[in-house]
């Protein structure tokens, strides 16, 4: 038997049609020629609305009946029949992909599913590009050397994690949780006691991206890199990580480039006081860098003040020094373009990073 399969428009092009021996497939309409599934849809809702409001206002059926017929009706609109020239198979129901709703103090917005974006990715709605976008960011995070296998890790904890899932899980809304801030990938939230200290602050993943194997490697990275500079005293504390989670010291300060754009604070400011602050942020780098851990998203905004002391922190950009064994050297690394006000002139020319910390 020979099936004939014709693509349909949309997201339903991975459901074929399979055509009978001898009928004759009849052309689908176009947008344009007929109705498109938006607006059927919507009819479908005002003529349900018209005979619940009959069925309830003239008591043609009781009440819990009429109910239940309109919950039957409800439940069929959810799917949607495959349109074949004007025909429909009722065996090929396609479910109608959900919505998830995200609400923010400025708006709200749908999240795509994950079945939406792989839709999109196979058809190519906007997912050739994204990809190509992804490769190529991917590409520029690699280290660059000649032999691959001459660069091994410098330590054996850059490839681990020391994740404390139960400490993070215990947080919940009763330990007076604010939404203090956000960056660019997740939110921070404060709380006001946490394991017996006075105040903490979680960062956790923003509902609107999606949480790629480069995205748990970033927070991974932060995580360990955190946790092998505690004994730093430029280094917040950090009290616990999970996954895409962490717990960390709060600043109640605010941070260094809020001050400087402060014109008060500027000029309440001696010279010693800003000698002792450079003091600071240079010291907190030079810790990182003892332990083979380049940041490369140094910025004045990742400077806070804490106790008296403006501690680096924002770990999830930083590169974790390779070592070349053949050559008994520091493996050169590039720092891939992002989004950014404060982006040295290196990046941007794509030029090699090395370091000599040995």
């Amino acid at each position: 038997m020979m099936d004939a399969t014709r693509k349909e428009s949309g997201l339903r092009d991975r459901h074929p049609v399979t055509l009978k021996p001898g009928r004759r497939e009849t052309p689908v309409r176009s947008d344009s020629q007929g109705l498109s599934g938006g607006k059927k849809r919507k009819r479908w809702v005002v003529a349900l609305s018209v005979a619940w409001m009959k069925a309830t206002s003239s008591n043609l059926l009781p009440r819990a009946g009429a109910r239940f017929v309109f919950a039957v009706l409800v439940s069929a609109a959810f799917f949607v029949l495959i349109p074949r020239g004007g025909k429909s198979d009722p065996s090929q129901k396609v479910r109608i992909f959900p919505r998830v709703i995200y609400i923010r103090r400025n708006g709200a917005f749908a999240i795509p599913t994950f079945d939406e974006q792989r839709h999109a990715l196979e058809k190519g709605i906007s997912g050739r590009r994204n990809r190509r976008r992804h490769r190529e960011k991917s590409e520029k995070h690699e280290p660059i050397h000649d032999n691959e296998d001459r660069c091994q890790p410098t330590h054996d904890w850059q490839t681990t994690s020391f994740p404390t899932c139960n400490n993070v899980h215990e947080v919940d809304g009763l330990m007076g949780g604010v939404l203090i801030n956000n960056g660019h990938f997740r939110d921070v939230w404060s709380f006001n006691e946490f394991n017996g200290r006075d105040q903490a602050v979680l960062k956790g993943i923003r509902f609107e991206y999606r949480f790629t194997r480069s995205d748990i490697e970033k927070e991974r990275k932060d995580g360990v890199a955190m946790e092998r500079l505690s004994s730093s005293r430029h280094i917040p504390d950090i009290y616990g990580y999970c996954f895409g989670t962490g717990i960390f010291e709060l600043s109640t300060g605010g941070d260094l480039m809020s001050h400087v754009w402060d014109e008060s604070w500027c000029k309440r400011t001696t010279q010693r006081d800003r000698l002792t602050i450079a003091v600071q942020v240079a010291a907190a780098l030079a810790d990182v860098h003892a332990f083979d851990i380049a940041h490369t998203d140094i910025a004045a905004k990742q400077y806070v003040l804490i106790d008296g002391i403006y501690k680096l922190q924002d770990f999830n950009r930083c590169k974790l020094l390779e070592w070349d064994r053949q050559n008994n050297e520091t493996c050169t690394f590039n720092v891939g373009k992002n989004p950014g006000v404060v982006r040295w002139k290196e990046i941007l020319a794509s030029v090699p990073f090395s370091f000599c910390f040995h």
